[in-house]
């Protein structure tokens, strides 16, 4: 195993158990000493749902209608009718009937004929193949999603995988920042302060990370993960309901919406469902029921639950992808079920896929030379896809070399060129007010020259005056000498 893998081992296993075990752990000389002394390219988000043991990928969407299919497969074979139709060729699982609306919505896509061209046909080098994703087949160690995770890194929270299922392969890189957290929140390592102690152990406890104990190199290790753990708690600690009452896909993918709402900068996640190496018992009395049936209803339901609690801001960033090890084989075996296949689908999930059914067209009369559907298109093809135009990463730098990629994405419309700036226009001078018209001055009228007073005759006005006098003399006389006046 690669040395790097090695020295990081015991950091990822002891993290894991502070997560899950409440604080239930041994600390080393020098923690203990200190409580003597004492009075957690962008924002899109990916999430894995690992199909482990190797998913019936013919029976999950398939071509139910062929008689080909129908032949091969027997007591196994889905009647079309009661199955979910894509089109005149293509079908969902009755079971998948939440995700045949998504489809119709637009929101699906089916890549079909994928696989690793070097396949075994093992779980135990296969799977890892898929995680690696390295040119021809090769494992190193490191993972396809860990790799990007050192070439981008997103922070302390960029890879969480849900479950306490440990860190899977494909989320490991040179440096392991990956986070496995447990699926029951009560007792996360660091949330419980009531005590005091609790509190300053916990204070303690941060303040070595990154500082070196001169202990050694192990309780510095040690030191790093306790803290880190404690940190981690603390960032997803209100990702977990009050109540949990089933432990199930559901509950995991639940908390992986929740984690994702809590917007601490969570870009990848993985999931596990286990129980798909149906060797026998694949289907029950008919061909819709059985434990292959019952685990894609679980898995209906569980995507369902995720998208519904996603914040609805949100939602229109998160991609699920749905994979498994490899598919199953064509002919079902004596024990009602199939044996490891080759080829297999990948379902991506979320408003921005690109809809519908992708890849070649399975040709069940041109199988394999083992009589399995051929491999038409390299795993590497669909990661290089979701690197380029959902994560937004240069994918050779990832992979290890260039591949082809597909349009799963929906493109992003071309913005609209912004107008070029115009200058502003200089302010239009207000118009002089018009002239209004004055009226013409009148003349001032002309002095009228006062009316001659009429002249009398002279001798007439001495007249006049005479008998005036007269008659003023006349009446003095009166007045002096009569004696009755």
């Amino acid at each position: 195993m690669n040395s790097i893998v090695d020295t990081t081992v015991g950091r990822r296993r002891f993290l894991q158990g502070a997560l899950a075990t409440g604080g239930a752990l041994a600390l080393p000389p020098l923690l203990a000493d200190r409580l003597g002394a004492a009075t957690t390219g962008d924002d899109t988000v990916l999430v894995t749902v690992t199909l482990s043991g190797g998913n019936d990928s013919l029976n999950t969407v398939g071509p139910f209608a062929s008689s080909l299919y129908q032949d091969a497969r027997g007591a196994l074979a889905i009647d079309p009718t009661q199955a979910l139709a894509i089109d005149d060729d293509h079908f969902f699982h009755p079971s998948l009937a939440r995700l045949a609306t998504r489809y119709s919505r637009g929101d699906v896509a089916v890549i079909r004929g994928v696989g690793e061209p070097n396949l075994d046909r093992s779980h135990f080098s296969n799977l890892p193949r898929w995680q690696a994703a390295l040119p021809g087949g090769a494992i190193d160690g490191t993972g396809w999603l860990g790799r990007w995770l050192n070439h981008s890194n997103p922070g302390p929270y960029g890879a969480i995988a849900v479950g306490n299922r440990g860190v899977p392969m494909h989320f490991r890189g040179a440096d392991e920042p990956a986070l496995d957290i447990p699926r029951i929140g009560n007792g996360l390592y660091g949330t419980n302060q009531t005590h005091a102690w609790d509190r300053a152990m916990y204070d303690w406890t941060r303040a070595l990370a990154g500082t070196g104990t001169a202990h050694g190199g192990l309780v510095d290790q040690v030191a790093n993960a306790t803290s880190t753990a404690i940190r981690t708690a603390g960032a997803v600690a209100d990702a977990y309901p009050a109540e949990r009452p089933t432990l199930n896909l559901e509950a995991d993918m639940d908390i992986a919406a929740r984690v994702i709402n809590l917007g601490i900068g969570t870009r990848v996640l993985n999931i596990w469902q286990h129980g798909y190496d149906t060797h026998d018992s694949q289907v029950g009395a008919t061909a819709i029921e059985g434990d292959h049936a019952d685990r894609l209803a679980e898995l209906d339901q569980a995507l369902d639950t995720f998208f519904l609690t996603l914040d609805p801001a949100v939602a229109p960033k998160v991609m699920v992808m749905l994979y498994s090890e490899f598919g199953r084989r064509v002919t079902a075996n004596g024990s009602n079920g199939t044996d490891h296949g080759t080829a297999g689908n990948v379902i991506l999930i979320g408003r921005g896929v690109e809809g519908g059914v992708h890849g070649d067209a399975v040709d069940l009369a041109s199988l394999d030379n083992r009589g399995d559907v051929a491999v038409s298109i390299d795993l590497r093809t669909v990661y290089a896809t979701v690197l380029e135009q959902w994560l937004g990463t240069e994918s050779a730098a990832v992979l290890g070399s260039t591949y082809t990629t597909m349009q799963l994405v929906t493109p992003a419309p071309e913005p609209e060129p912004e107008p070029e700036p115009q200058p502003e226009p200089e302010p239009e001078p207000e118009p002089e007010p018009e002239p209004q018209p004055q009226p013409e001055p009148q003349p001032e009228p002309e002095p009228q020259p006062e009316p001659e007073r009429p002249r009398l005759d002279p001798m007439r006005t001495r007249a006049e005056e005479i008998r005036s006098r007269r008659d003023t003399d006349r009446f003095e006389y009166l007045r002096r000498h009569s004696p009755s006046f």
